[in-house]
């Protein structure tokens, strides 16, 4: 399945190649989805089933989509597939993370280099020995605007994983890879690295802590606080929707 294979139709999204732009945002959550969608001119929704909602909107009269994804690697790889079959060429993935780092906390904003595969959808694609990474055009136009905001970012690799309350189970795997320096754990990263890099089209994260590691400790002890500090973080993904909404107004 190649990028250049002429398609009209994506069965799973419901949306044309009329209804989308060449610019895809990604959001695993349907709330932030609307929230970007608020920030287009003409937003309106295409399409909706399962876990995908498509809204098409204009951002500096250029033609931009925002699609829920859900959460996880499965959903993120089937929309970027069949978005790059009917005309896609450049993807923003939003998101949130759980930090790995001591001194990563609430609201800190990541951009992921590259990704650790520890799920199992990319596997279908090519063998575990493939790396995942992002476009570095893109990356770099990210940097650019993040600085413009006055909002500075930790590079580094981010551990993409399928499992969420069973992965919680098991500290050992957090502190092993903390140790190796990577910096945050979230499910979806390696999946958009992947199979965006397998497609031909450009592709970026920008992802916010939104638990410290010691709040993942204290929640995988049975305590802690799911939305500890949740105002802070919402404020640093609207900065972010913003930093990708520039990139995309700048793009040639």
């Amino acid at each position: 399945m190649d990028k250049n294979t002429a398609k009209e139709y994506a069965p799973h999204l419901k949306c044309s190649r009329k209804d989308i732009g060449r610019y895809i945002i990604f959001h695993d959550n349907i709330e932030w989805v609307e929230r970007v969608v608020n920030q287009l001119s003409s937003g309106q929704l295409i399409s909706h089933k399962r876990e995908y909602y498509v809204y098409t909107g204009i951002v500096h009269d250029k033609k931009v989509t925002v699609v829920s994804t859900g959460m996880g690697a499965p959903s993120t790889a089937l929309a970027l597939d069949e978005l790059t079959m009917i005309g896609a060429e450049k993807f923003f993935k939003i998101g949130t993370c759980g930090s790995l780092q001591d001194d990563l906390n609430h609201g800190d904003v990541i951009i992921p280099v590259g990704a650790v595969r520890h799920e199992g959808t990319t596997k279908t694609y090519v063998g575990s020995d493939f790396p995942a990474v992002p476009s570095y055009t893109l990356v770099r136009k990210i940097e650019e605007s993040l600085n413009d905001a006055q909002i500075t970012p930790r590079f580094g690799i981010v551990w993409s994983t399928d499992g969420y309350h069973s992965v919680m189970a098991q500290p050992d795997l957090f502190e092993y890879w903390s140790t190796k320096g990577v910096l945050g754990v979230e499910m979806e990263c390696s999946s958009l690295f992947v199979t965006g890099y397998l497609r031909k089209v450009d592709v970026a994260a920008v992802v916010v802590v939104n638990r410290s590691y010691n709040q993942i400790r204290e929640l995988m002890k049975g305590g802690g606080n799911w939305y500890n500090e949740k105002d802070r973080v919402d404020t640093s993904v609207e900065k972010v929707i913003d930093v990708v909404l520039r990139v995309i107004r700048k793009d040639e």
